[in-house]
């Protein structure tokens, strides 16, 4: 039976990646509860919004959204940091939080309408 949340989940998504500047796209599976709260801590105090997905729905949802060229990077345990501000932000913010907490794989940083890639932050 289809999940009635589904259509509601990837809409949000879709507005996310509608209303924000930059995207960054990270690793978090080796972080822990505790960790993972510290990080959103972190970034919702800089006006970024951290969210965790399927990657079937984030795919759907950047393909709604006009970006195709996401899709191709949505892979296994992925959070992504939003922000409808400066889109340095998300990067400042997982810098300082990866120094101080062994590391947080950033896989890429999209400047909505241009993708640039990296391995870390």
């Amino acid at each position: 039976m289809p999940d009635p949340r589904k259509p509601v989940i990837v809409q949000e998504s879709v507005e996310r990646f509608k209303n924000s500047t930059a995207v960054f796209f990270t690793d978090f599976s080796g972080l822990s509860a505790a960790k993972a709260t510290d990080l959103r801590a972190a970034l919702r105090a800089g006006n970024v919004q951290y969210v965790v997905a399927k990657k079937t729905l984030t795919k759907v949802a950047a393909k709604e959204a006009g970006l195709d060229d996401v899709s191709g990077i949505i892979d296994g345990m992925m959070g992504m940091a939003y922000t409808a501000g400066e889109p340095s932000d998300p990067a400042k913010k997982l810098t300082k939080f990866a120094k101080t907490n062994n590391g947080i794989p950033v896989i890429t940083g999209i400047k909505i309408g241009r993708a640039s890639c990296r391995e870390r932050v």
